[in-house]
């Protein structure tokens, strides 16, 4: 086994999100340090095989956010090689993918990571330059959440200004609410006139009834809390009684 001074490598520090194991040594690749780099040893194994191989053989799985950090720095690698061992297809597309990852927060692109987001899923950024405040405001919501606000607000940048789209955005929920109001005028209207005949339905006591929207589907999202069982009948039946005026939130004529 080869060792080599870590201060004679070049570092090849793409940013891996998973940490480096802190018992393995560091590894070279001829005189390329590809992990371990925030270790505290001053050496590394140093290995005199092809770069790709070393690579897969360190880190099982990369991400797209990660793998384009490592294409800016050696984009001379055997990519399709790469590409292919970590399920995906090199091409132009994720060559254009990979250029414009790299533009974007770091935040942003751990957020990708830890979502193992795919092409599919950051090819809107293909479409429009927005802020970097607008990518960091989307890690706040889950990855399903977070693509459609990816999607609707590029759609939407091409419009509206970046003020516009970034307003309420200091809450998560109500700017989730905007900027679906924003890209989906007429289906938002129509929420809001569904909500208004919930509001003003008489609900039973100690029953929250609310118009939720949950991706693709709405509808009436009904609690309430029983302490008992004849509690949890009583409620039920007086829900039941009040199906006549709950269909006219749905046929109001």
């Amino acid at each position: 086994m080869q060792f080599i001074e870590i201060s004679q490598c070049k570092t090849i520090n793409f940013k891996p999100l998973k940490p480096w194991p802190k018992h393995l040594p560091s590894i070279s690749v001829r005189n390329n340090l590809i992990a371990g780099f925030d270790s505290s040893r001053t050496l590394a194994v140093q290995l005199d095989i092809v770069f790709e191989d070393a690579l897969t053989d360190c880190y099982q799985k990369l991400t797209l956010p990660e793998l384009a950090r490592l294409y800016k720095i050696k984009p001379d690698l055997r990519w399709d090689f790469l590409c292919d061992f970590y399920h995906f297809r090199w091409n132009s597309d994720l060559k254009n993918i990979f250029e414009l990852l790299t533009e974007t927060p770091p935040k942003f692109q751990n957020w990708a990571s830890e979502k193992d987001l795919g092409i599919k899923d950051l090819s809107p950024l293909k479409l429009s330059i927005v802020s970097p405040q607008f990518l960091e405001h989307i890690t706040r919501y889950s990855k399903q959440i977070g693509c459609k606000v990816l999607e609707w607000g590029i759609e939407l940048s091409e419009h509206h200004s970046s003020e516009r789209i970034l307003q309420n955005s200091e809450n998560t929920e109500r700017w989730y609410h905007d900027i679906f109001s924003l890209r989906h005028p007429i289906t938002a209207s129509r929420d809001q006139n569904y909500t208004n005949r919930v509001i003003s339905t008489p609900w039973p006591r100690q029953v929250d009834a609310q118009w939720k929207r949950v991706g693709d589907k709405a509808g009436i999202e009904v609690r309430f809390i029983s302490v008992s069982s004849a509690d949890f009948q009583k409620k039920s039946e007086a829900l039941v009684k009040l199906q006549s005026k709950v269909e006219k939130i749905w046929n109001p004529n």
